[in-house]
């Protein structure tokens, strides 16, 4: 499915839409297509399209947060595969059940492709999940996002309202806790500068070098994914790239 394009947009700009859009739910959840099922910003980056970023000082109670690229798989795995996600994006959790977990099994696990995350919240809630994610570790970052959208129709708002995002937040400062992530670190985590700035750079970072306009938005290997997000597609897609054995 092709996306929208967007035209680069200068540090300015991107911070005061970045502002506004934390501000209320934006819909530009794209209409993937992963199966089986249809749930209803930058620092210089390496060759593989990986950042390289220093730790960040810790608040009490939370592991060390690390502002580089989210990873599973070797480093020098023949294919490269990012994934740009909404925690609040069902379409993101449909690929997430149904493609990645299988791309985690038969080609991360088997050394074949290296597989990146990085946030696009595309809402206020997204944003603190995001937080969240970060906030239990390094160590912990895959495991929660694992919950995060196993979970998500549970923790997703049912209706408007400040009741109801106070639901929402008291589960996110759950799912923290049992990671060890008290609620007042979790509160430090969200109002560190510095990991705003850098996931704002992400954002700007997916619109300006690979125009990403809805989430999920998957790049191989450098190049936009343009096809098809069901596994089999994707997976003879990754084959064609593959070294012969």
């Amino acid at each position: 499915m092709n996306q929208p394009q967007n035209k680069p947009v200068s540090p300015v700009l991107a911070r005061l839409a970045f502002a506004v859009a934390l501000g209320f739910s934006v819909t530009a959840c794209g209409d993937g297509d992963a199966e089986p099922t249809d749930m209803s910003v930058p620092t210089a980056g390496t060759a593989s399209g990986e950042t390289d970023a220093a730790p960040i000082e810790s608040p009490e109670g939370a592991p060390e947060i690390a502002l580089g690229d989210m990873a599973v798989g070797p480093v020098d795995a023949p294919v490269t595969v990012i994934e740009y996600a909404s925690f609040t994006c069902n379409h993101c959790a449909s690929f997430h059940e149904a493609t990645y977990k299988r791309l985690k099994r038969e080609y991360v696990d088997t050394g074949k492709i290296r597989f990146i995350l990085r946030e696009f919240p595309l809402d206020r809630l997204a944003y603190e999940a995001a937080v969240l994610a970060r906030c239990v570790g390094e160590d912990n970052y895959f495991a929660m996002v694992d919950k995060l959208f196993d979970e998500q129709e549970r923790w997703l708002p049912r209706a408007s309202g400040a009741a109801e995002i106070s639901r929402v937040r008291g589960l996110l400062g759950d799912y923290g806790e049992e990671f060890g992530v008290s609620e007042q670190a979790y509160k430090a985590c969200m109002a560190n500068k510095t990991l705003e700035d850098r996931l704002l750079a992400r954002i700007e970072e997916g619109r300006n070098r690979y125009d990403v306009a809805a989430t999920p938005t998957i790049v191989i290997n450098g190049e936009k994914y343009e096809g098809s997000r069901a596994f089999t597609a994707m997976s003879k897609f990754i084959n064609d790239l593959l070294p012969a054995e």
